[in-house]
């Protein structure tokens, strides 16, 4: 589903357009995905976005241990999932909390 849109945008905008595709996938879609993850998908790498819930109980158990909470996700997925994905994905959260506040 996620691939499909994003190729279709990539027809309208251009192969160039990470940015604009991302905030259109953001406000349009509610789709939480920046410009490289956009590229990512659209040149076929996987993209994994991360349960909430599951993150941030993996974190509560294994706080800032970014390398461990990487491998319990990615064992929870059977997908490889990086430290760097887990930690982006953690500040995602950690803001769209604080604007709820």
């Amino acid at each position: 589903m996620l691939r499909e849109i994003i190729n279709k945008l990539v027809n309208k905008y251009g192969i160039t357009n990470w940015n604009k595709i991302s905030i259109i996938l953001n406000r349009k879609y509610n789709i939480n995905i920046t410009s490289k993850e956009c590229k990512e998908v659209y040149d076929n790498k996987e993209y994994i976005s991360i349960d909430v819930n599951l993150l941030l109980n993996i974190y509560e158990e294994y706080p800032n241990q970014w390398n461990t909470i990487s491998d319990v996700i990615s064992k929870f997925y059977n997908k490889k999932v990086t430290n760097k994905n887990c930690y982006k994905e953690y500040l995602k959260i950690i803001r769209d909390l604080s604007k709820v506040k």
